[in-house]
């Protein structure tokens, strides 16, 4: 089995994101990962669809996007539009929608994103 890295830019200088991920590369990371975070599912806030569609140029390794946000479905689409190549969401939070919702837009998203070739 291969080994994968993928660097999360967290912690990264966000004033220079196209340096930090030039520096990924360099250091041999195989994907770039993103953690996603609105304030609500998480407490912290991070950054969001216009960062991530910003910063596609910059490179061509796998963007490995991680949502920590509440109702994750109602974006999955937007995520893979912006660039991203892989998706994770947390399953606990497609069954803490709005009352009478189902996880079932989150998963109709899920399938959405893998008929375009995203892995969600």
């Amino acid at each position: 089995m291969d080994i994968i890295v993928s660097a999360s830019l967290l912690a990264c200088d966000f004033s220079n994101l196209a340096f930090e991920i030039k520096r990924a590369e360099d250091a041999g990371v195989d994907w770039i990962h993103y953690d996603v975070m609105d304030g609500m599912f998480v407490p912290s806030i991070s950054f969001g669809l216009p960062v991530i569609r910003s910063i596609r140029p910059c490179t061509d390794r796998i963007f490995d996007v991680h949502l920590m946000i509440e109702e994750p479905g109602r974006y999955i689409e937007d995520f893979v539009g912006a660039g991203a190549d892989l998706i994770t969401v947390h399953a606990d939070d497609c069954f803490h929608q709005r009352a009478g919702d189902s996880c079932g837009g989150c998963v109709k998203s899920c399938y959405a994103a893998a008929d375009g070739g995203v892995c969600a």
